[in-house]
């Protein structure tokens, strides 16, 4: 296997051993700079595609842990005012601006910036990668909808609307959308930036993406699910969420568009499921004319979604942007 030049795979510098040696030179502490060393050489010996998993898979708990914490002491203390949405938001700035560069070590910035790569893209890119995205957005917006119809649990992941009642509109409205904004940060920032751009160079697009792609759907497995079947009704969504937030970060190597459109993919199901109640199954009401409007939806966006991201490849260059 060819191994990575100065250029290539970035994660290489930043789980390796050199700044820790680093560290070991200008601060002498005695035992903790030797263990740490020992465990740097050891990472060293992983290959560089299991760190880049490692890494995205960090970035992404690094986002979502925190918040889910805070949501739960909100719900515990002081309910009423939803002040963990302010103290997310200020983490999220931080993690956001260290992940893109900020802060210590210095000499892996421009690693960090290039991992997340969260620049705006060019015009008119941009223009393009918020149409493809958009439109692309929607379709799955509604697959989704029609996959949650199709479980024999359409609520199995959902908190039911009767235990949000308990809490002021306010505090629901607000955390249901600052965790719609954690999830498309947090995951556009671990799979589609740090995962994907290394595996990008390690294989190319089509296998990172389609690696990424698997691994992003097995991380949406829950371990207490009391039943299967939902969530493999919702792994090939989730894989081709993968697939279309991941072609969008290759066409523009930017994660931008995709964290606008995950969040407002996010936002809008937990908004819907809120107020309109979590719909039945087909298996309990049958195919209603709500399920079939919702199969045509899907059909009927995809066509111009395709031909937007054809019209994104042209714009790129028929490849990734520099």
């Amino acid at each position: 296997m060819a191994r990575c030049g100065p250029d290539e795979y970035v994660l290489d510098r930043v789980f390796s051993g050199a700044s820790f040696r680093w560290l070991a030179c200008g601060v002498k502490i005695d035992g903790m700079v030797e263990r740490a060393m020992a465990m740097m050489k050891w990472l060293d010996k992983v290959p560089v595609e299991l760190r880049a998993v490692l890494a995205g898979v960090l970035v992404i708990g690094a986002g979502t842990v925190p918040w889910a914490v805070l949501v739960s002491i909100n719900l515990k203390l002081l309910p009423a005012a939803p002040w963990s949405v302010v103290v997310m938001a200020i983490y999220l700035w931080l993690l956001a601006g260290y992940l893109n560069g900020w802060g210590w070590p210095r000499e892996l910035s421009e690693v960090r910036r290039r991992s997340l790569r969260i620049a705006r893209p060019p015009q008119p890119l941009w223009r393009w990668s918020l149409v493809a995205g958009g439109l692309a957005a929607l379709s799955l917006r509604a697959i989704a909808d029609v996959a949650r119809r199709l479980s024999p649990h359409p609520g199995q992941d959902l908190a039911p609307p009767e235990m949000l009642a308990k809490y002021p509109f306010g505090t629901v409205l607000l955390l249901l959308l600052m965790t719609a904004a954690v999830a498309g940060f947090a995951e556009e920032a671990g799979a589609r930036g740090y995962m994907q751009a290394t595996l990008e160079r390690r294989y190319g697009p089509v296998a990172a993406i389609g690696i990424v792609g698997l691994i992003f759907a097995l991380m949406h497995y829950r371990l207490d699910a009391p039943d299967l079947w939902p969530w493999l009704l919702f792994t090939p969504l989730y894989f081709l969420a993968s697939i279309i937030f991941g072609v969008l970060a290759w066409r523009t190597n930017s994660t931008l568009p995709g964290m606008i459109w995950h969040f407002l993919f996010d936002a809008a199901g937990m908004l819907r499921y809120w107020w309109g109640g979590i719909p039945k199954s087909v298996w309990e009401v049958g195919y209603d004319s709500m399920f079939k409007a919702e199969c045509a939806l899907a059909i009927v966006v995809a066509i111009p979604a395709i031909w937007a991201y054809r019209r994104l490849k042209s714009v790129s260059g028929g490849g990734a942007t520099a």
